[in-house]
């Protein structure tokens, strides 16, 4: 803060909204105040509080999306979102990274470099595509897998599972963001009779639109996983 003379009496307070002040008016605040006066700049038609709470939700909803160092879509494009997602091809960066197991399996990880949990699979359908010949097996909870993709609009999209559980299993998996928000809710998987033995499960998520990074968190074990096809079901499209 400065005096009327520009002499500094204290140390400017941390991003700060003041009152009103018009440069220009010796800073009385009068009636010609009619800007916002954030840490001693004046800033004309400062955004309203609606639209800076809805600038906060986008970004809520981005799940700041901001990926970690190494992480990238497997092949170097992000799948396009309506569309499919192969459960093999999840994202680049290894442990920790793209994927998170507690050991190592899989009868086809030789796929990727950094391929774990992987084999072929007899579903027939999603059938085009790379990776589309392999599922993702040996699940359990606390286990996850992150999938960069690049979502064509905003809104809601319907969530086609492809999986196999001789038994079934309740609370099987979530579709989450980065920030760890619970987007499809928890996922039920039927006794398909097998491991190889598929069915089609749904799920519903809400997107922001562009390139972000969605999580299958894995719940419980006890299921394989082969595909993911996005439909939109209440989408704003850009295409």
């Amino acid at each position: 803060d400065r005096d009327v003379t520009g002499v500094q009496t204290c140390a400017l307070p941390i991003l700060k909204i003041q009152s009103s002040i018009e440069l220009g008016t010796g800073g009385d605040n009068t009636a010609l105040g009619d800007g916002e006066f954030f840490e001693a700049a004046d800033v004309s038609g400062f955004p309203s509080e609606a639209t800076q709470s809805a600038v906060q939700a986008n970004i809520v909803a981005a799940g700041y999306s901001q990926t970690p160092a190494g992480e990238a879509a497997y092949g170097g494009t992000a799948p396009q979102v309506p569309g499919t997602v192969q459960a093999a091809n999840y994202d680049t960066g290894g442990q920790g990274v793209g994927y998170n197991v507690s050991s190592v399996n899989g009868t086809s990880d030789s796929y990727r470099s950094d391929g774990v949990d992987l084999e072929t699979t007899s579903d027939t359908t999603d059938t085009t595509g790379t990776g589309a010949n392999l599922d993702l097996g040996w699940t359990g909870g606390g286990q996850w897998t992150r999938y960069t993709v690049n979502a064509a609009g905003a809104g809601t999209y319907t969530v086609g599972l492809r999986v196999a559980s001789p038994s079934g299993v309740t609370d099987a998996l979530h579709i989450a963001n980065l920030a760890g928000t619970n987007l499809s809710g928890n996922i039920n998987i039927p006794a398909t009779g097998g491991w190889q033995n598929w069915a089609t499960v749904t799920a519903t998520v809400t997107l922001p639109v562009g390139t972000q990074t969605l999580v299958v968190d894995q719940d419980n074990g006890g299921w394989n996983l082969h595909a993911m096809s996005f439909a939109p079901s209440g989408v704003t499209s850009s295409w």
